[in-house]
C-alpha cells in the first residue's frame, strides 16, 4: 500500500511534470488478508521498517481505514479504504507527527498531492488533468 509519507522521496529528484506520472501509477487496489483473520480490527506488523498498522477486516478484505505506524508509536498514514479501494483523502506524518503530504484517491488512485513543509505551507500542490 502507497502511503502519503512514502511519496515524498519521489519528488525531490525530478520534475513536476514527471512525478504525478509516477505516483499515478500507484493503484490501491481491494487487499485480501490471509485466509482464516476474522472479521473486525486487524493489526500487524513489518519487521522491515519497524512500522506496525491498524486496519478493518471485512469479508476477507481490508477495509474502511489503513493506519501505519511509525516505530515511536505516531501515526506515520492514514488512508480511508471504501469496499477496500482507497477513497478521499490519505495523510502522511513524520515521526514527530507533523503532517507532511496529502494524496488524494478516487477509485484506489491519487488524483491529487499536496506535499507540506515543516511549518504547514504548501511545498507543492499537483492535481491530475481533467479529460
Amino acid at each position: 500500500m502507497l502511503s502519503a509519507c512514502s511519496i515524498q522521496g519521489i519528488f525531490e529528484k525530478q520534475d513536476v511534470s514527471t512525478q504525478f506520472e509516477i505516483v499515478k501509477r500507484r493503484v490501491i487496489e481491494k487487499h485480501k488478508v490471509p485466509q482464516g483473520i476474522p472479521d473486525g480490527e486487524f493489526s500487524g506488523s513489518d519487521s522491515s521498517y519497524g512500522r506496525t498498522f491498524k486496519t478493518f477486516v471485512k469479508h476477507g478484505y481490508i477495509d474502511k481505514y489503513f493506519d501505519i505506524y511509525h516505530p515511536n508509536g505516531k501515526l506515520h498514514s492514514h488512508t480511508v479504504l471504501v469496499d477496500g479501494i482507497a477513497q478521499g483523502w490519505s495523510f502522511g506524518y513524520t515521526p514527530e507527527g507533523i503532517l507532511r503530504t496529502k494524496l488524494l484517491y478516487k477509485d484506489g488512485a491519487v488524483i491529487e498531492i499536496i506535499l507540506l513543509d515543516e511549518k504547514g505551507n504548501v511545498i507543492q500542490h499537483i492535481k491530475q488533468k481533467e479529460g
